[in-house]
């Protein structure tokens, strides 16, 4: 019964997408009906599969991946605003034009501030490619994140750790170091550091 009824909507709804078509092309023109049919056509498919449209991510949730920085020819996004660049881990498409960004690390640690930092200047350099509405540090044991708010007030929060970031960068002096054991161990560096400690 409940398969018949979604089939008779989904066969209004294409009948009155026709209509709907014909009307945006007469008013619009060509190239804002076809986005218009496209935004239609993919609520359709998603419809007819229902909770079934997104499959289950390795992170807990629903969504389709449309980036990986594994892939050797990845995108760097750049923002030209808050001229900051980015290459996350991942980016999984959860609703239309709603998108999660994911930045993986594969310790078994806990989330660092620094993590945090890094994916926040993630989700501004690449909303101006994909609408990021949430996002995510993920460990081995941990998982932070969630709902973001808007460009500029995630700029505000970042925006110290960046301009210390371009300091040093113009310096080419860094902060002192300071090792320690539980660091060094989960470190990308620590192949190459001369203060890793073992």
């Amino acid at each position: 019964m409940l398969v018949n009824v979604r089939e008779e909507v989904i066969n209004i709804i294409s009948g009155l997408l026709l209509l709907a078509i014909s009307l945006v092309i007469f008013l619009f023109g060509v190239g804002r009906a076809l986005k218009f049919t496209r935004f239609i056509l993919l609520g359709l498919i998603r419809l007819k599969k229902g909770d079934d449209y997104y499959p289950v991510t390795p992170f807990g949730f629903k969504g389709k991946l449309v980036y990986s920085d594994e892939n050797i020819n990845a995108k760097i996004f750049r923002s030209s605003k808050y001229l900051v660049q980015a290459k996350p881990d991942f980016i999984y498409e959860t609703a239309y034009q709603r998108y999660t960004l994911i930045e993986y690390k594969e310790r078994n640690g806990k989330v660092y501030l620094s993590d945090e930092i890094q994916m926040l200047t993630s989700v501004l350099a690449v909303r101006n490619s994909f609408n990021i509405t949430h996002a995510y540090v993920v460990t081995g044991k941990d998982k932070k994140g969630g709902v973001l708010t808007d460009s500029a007030t995630i700029y505000e929060q970042v925006k110290p750790y960046i301009d210390e970031t371009r300091k040093i960068n113009n310096s080419g002096k860094t902060s002192k170091a300071s090792p320690a054991k539980y660091k060094c161990s989960t470190c990308a560096m620590r192949a190459s550091c001369k203060f890793q400690v073992y």
